[in-house]
């Protein structure tokens, strides 16, 4: 396995590192609150993730794939917090043996689900997408987001229905 310096693999400047971050913030907020139950928290559990990422890139130093080591890291901040605010229980023994078939099942149908919910997120049509993270992912308001990006507030309603029909389609598919 080759050991990648995480310089050579995150851009160092702003503009790339934005478009990393972009490209997995989603992603990781849905895979960081499928345990922490709080949409906020799992944000904030991210960004975080991000701000190291960003302040050690020159001396951080992976063995990884990029991808991994981000799911790895929310992963484990997660249960960080989840030990600290003392939400985690001891489990007795006959019901981990009894649960863990179930929960099997249900993490690899929840992985299935959050890998095409971000394939058709990365799908959509550049501008659809931007909007679409600006007002799902960043909580912005249509009209923010209009004018952050120079457009008309119908566009960018029009734009969320499109990505929201093709997601809504996603979904049907999925449950059949």
């Amino acid at each position: 396995m080759e050991i990648n310096q995480i310089g050579n693999i995150i851009p160092s400047d702003q503009k790339g590192f934005k478009v990393l971050f972009d490209s997995y913030y989603f992603e990781l907020v849905i895979f960081a609150n499928r345990d922490l139950k709080d949409v906020e928290l799992a944000r904030e559990l991210v960004q975080d993730v991000f701000v190291a990422l960003w302040e050690h890139k020159e001396s951080l130093v992976i063995s990884i794939s990029l991808k991994a080591y981000l799911f790895t890291t929310v992963k484990n901040k997660c249960l960080n917090h989840l030990k600290k605010s003392a939400k985690i229980t001891m489990l007795r023994k006959d019901d981990l043996e009894v649960g863990a078939e179930r929960n099997i099942l249900s993490e690899m149908i929840s992985n299935e689900y959050q890998a095409a919910l971000a394939r058709e997120i990365d799908a959509l049509p550049d501008k659809c997408r931007q909007i679409f993270l600006l007002k799902r992912v960043h909580g912005k308001s249509y009209k923010a987001i209009a004018e952050k990006m120079n457009i008309n507030e119908k566009t960018v309603e029009n734009q969320m229905g499109i990505a929201l029909k093709r997601l809504r389609q996603l979904a049907k598919e999925l449950i059949k």
